[in-house]
């Protein structure tokens, strides 16, 4: 499952990073006409952040499951926020990042 979803990434990231039909988006919402091998940096900072988001709330939960000391109320309570994250991470994010990127 993880492996799938990093290969959806990889494969997001690579295509955000091409030019799409001549013009590159930036993050102000103006248009510049794409340079051959110029790279989309905003969107690779994005996806970036995503990653990171993904990590770190995995490890919250991997963390809490296996260490037997980490499992209190209050601790499942922040397992809860970091599954509602996650989601955010990985439904929402990415398809923000292309709706503004791509149009």
């Amino acid at each position: 499952m993880i492996k799938l979803l990093l290969l959806m990434m990889i494969m997001m990231m690579m295509m955000m990073l091409s030019a799409v039909d001549g013009y590159q988006s930036t993050l102000a919402g103006t248009e510049m006409p794409a340079v051959d091998g110029q790279y989309r940096w905003e969107v690779l900072l994005l996806l970036t952040l995503v990653a990171a988001g993904v990590t770190g709330n995995v490890l919250v939960c991997v963390a809490v499951r296996v260490e037997r000391k980490l499992q209190s109320i209050t601790n499942y309570f922040l397992v809860s926020l970091a599954v509602a994250d996650l989601c955010v991470s990985l439904v929402v994010m990415p398809f923000c990042i292309i709706q503004e990127f791509i149009g």
